[in-house]
């Protein structure tokens, strides 16, 4: 008769075997040394297609937005802004200069007392 003892060992050494039998060690080597690492990256991540880049026509999306800061004014009893072309103008050169210089200002103390339309020409306020 098998002792309680020795069940448990045989247990464990059979569950030692089954547990090493289940795990396979794998070495991955690429005898190819022309496989640069830009190739795999290309292979893992390759680039997006993109067919035809999407068109936005800013004239539309600047009276959009124009109509949208409108309603709000109106939501706070403010009267609606006339929509003015050459200050519209105004605003989307600096916006383009912003794109191209990566620039845009969030901190308060960097802004110029003065409006940009100032600068521009205009006067306005009263």
């Amino acid at each position: 008769m098998i002792t309680l003892k020795l069940s448990k060992t045989i247990f464990i050494l059979l569950l030692v075997l089954l547990i090493s039998g289940c795990v396979q060690e794998t070495e991955v080597t690429n005898n190819d040394s022309s496989y640069s690492l830009d190739q795999v990256m290309e292979d893992t991540f390759p680039e997006p297609i993109i067919e035809k880049p999407p068109t936005v026509d800013l004239n539309i999306l600047e009276q959009r937005l124009h109509e949208l800061i409108n309603e709000e004014r109106k939501e706070n009893g403010l009267q609606a802004l006339v929509w003015e072309s050459d200050i519209a103008d105004v605003a989307r050169r600096h916006s383009e200069d912003q794109a191209e210089y990566n620039q845009f200002i969030t901190r308060r103390e960097l802004l110029n007392p003065n409006p940009l339309i100032y600068h521009e020409g205009f006067e306005f306020g009263g």
